[in-house]
């Protein structure tokens, strides 16, 4: 994996040096590229695959296992979102259960508890800044967590200290954080309006590492309207911190946004952005998340992604159960997110 472009050297240089490293990595072969990632993937995290089933939902294997998902997603802001992402515009809020009061989110993990659930992710929609009012809940996560033994992952937005203290003091397992590198992102797709908000992100990222709390990092490939722009840099963003889990996600043309239309990333570039972060980060587990397009755009990237080494798959298609099957690799399961270790 030595011809992968070399990373960046820390120092803001806008959008066209990631650019640059992403040109670069599109012109390597795409079937060397994959090889290289997933023999280094074995050789340092086995020849094993998790399925991962996540929400409420249930998977079907091949041979007629079923896989019931036990990690629903609540949501702390109900339906509100004030930033109107062109990607979302609020959209997957109303799929997630509603609690913008602490009682009420005490309430449902107690719920999640009789149900058998293994734990919840706590999301939710953002200030004009990015955030999430983490403050207000840190007495009922911190409850949540002692009353039910319940995981708890949080989807944390831009993260201020004083938050990312309130979420270490709850105990909260992992922060699931969507990270930017390109500040034209930022401001045009997220509508994120601060003076800097890529310097918000970094210091995101640093608050959760000073405060103890494993890191999950999320990189939507194609965010800028299909373009891929900032993932580069937002990759050496995260690989500088040591994430516990590094997961991969792409663009969803979703039904009532200004994105309705717009093409999901190629299957090919999503993997070659897979193997550029196993070559980054080789000793960290990489994920294709749940938010990924649904078919035709599904299988085949699916199927990259085993080629390319990956360790883990949100709701897996067929696809990836046929090439992990062909590649030999072993197939475990697990009912919860696919950021849980």
């Amino acid at each position: 994996m030595g011809s992968v472009p070399p990373s960046m050297d820390g120092q803001d240089r806008g959008d066209e040096g990631p650019i640059k490293e992403w040109e670069a990595l599109r012109k390597q072969d795409l079937d060397s590229l994959l090889t290289s990632s997933r023999e280094l993937s074995w050789s340092m995290h086995g020849k094993r695959l998790g399925f991962y089933v996540w929400g409420c939902s249930d998977w079907r294997a091949a041979d007629g296992k079923n896989i019931v998902g036990g990690y629903p997603t609540v949501s702390i802001t109900g339906d509100e979102c004030a930033l109107g992402c062109d990607h979302c515009r609020a959209t997957l809020l109303p799929t997630m259960e509603p609690a913008q009061d602490p009682d009420v989110l005490m309430a449902l993990a107690m719920r999640f508890k009789e149900e058998g659930r293994e734990g919840m992710l706590i999301s939710g929609g953002c200030s004009n800044d990015g955030t999430l009012p983490w403050e207000r809940f840190g007495e009922a996560i911190s409850a949540v967590k002692k009353e039910t033994g319940l995981r708890i992952s949080v989807h944390t937005g831009i993260v201020k200290e004083s938050q990312a203290k309130a979420l270490s003091e709850a105990g909260v397992d992992e922060a699931l954080i969507d990270v930017i590198g390109s500040e034209a992102t930022m401001r045009e797709v997220y509508h994120i309006d601060t003076k800097d908000p890529l310097g918000d992100m970094e210091l995101s990222l640093d608050h959760l590492a000073d405060w103890g709390i494993p890191m999950v990092p999320h990189v939507l490939v194609g965010l800028h309207r299909g373009q891929v722009r900032g993932e580069m840099r937002a990759l050496e963003m995260c690989a500088r911190r040591e994430p516990s889990v590094f997961v991969v996600i792409a663009l969803i043309p979703q039904k009532g946004t200004p994105m309705e239309h717009v093409a999901p990333p190629r299957a090919e570039d999503v993997a070659r952005f897979i193997a550029a972060a196993r070559a980054r980060m080789p000793k960290v587990p990489i994920a294709l998340g749940c938010a990924r397009p649904k078919p035709p755009y599904r299988g085949p990237m699916d199927r990259l992604a085993v080629a390319a080494g990956v360790n883990r798959i949100a709701s897996p298609s067929r696809e990836a159960e046929k090439e992990a099957k062909a590649l030999g690799v072993n197939i475990y399961y697990k009912r919860t997110c696919c950021c849980v270790p």
